[in-house]
C-alpha cells in the first residue's frame, strides 16, 4: 500500500509531542502506533518506543 502524507499529518517532520502536535498528526501517530504494534505482535520496537514517547500523556493505549 502506498502511504502518502502531506505536511500537516507528517508529525516526524516537527519535534512535538501529542499535545502539542496538530489533530492529523496525533492521528497519525496513533495509527502508526496501532500498525507497528500489530506488525510486530505488540513487541516494543525503537520505533514503537518513539512514538510512545510522542504519545505520553495522552491517554491513549494508555500512555
Amino acid at each position: 500500500m502506498l502511504l502518502v502524507r502531506n505536511k500537516v499529518d507528517d508529525y516526524q517532520l516537527r519535534n512535538t509531542i501529542f499535545a502539542t502536535e496538530t489533530l492529523e498528526g496525533q492521528a497519525q501517530m496513533v495509527g502508526d502506533y496501532a500498525e507497528q504494534g500489530a506488525a510486530n505482535g505488540n513487541a516494543a520496537t525503537a520505533q514503537m518506543q518513539a512514538l510512545a514517547n510522542r504519545l505520553r500523556g495522552s491517554g491513549i493505549y494508555g500512555l
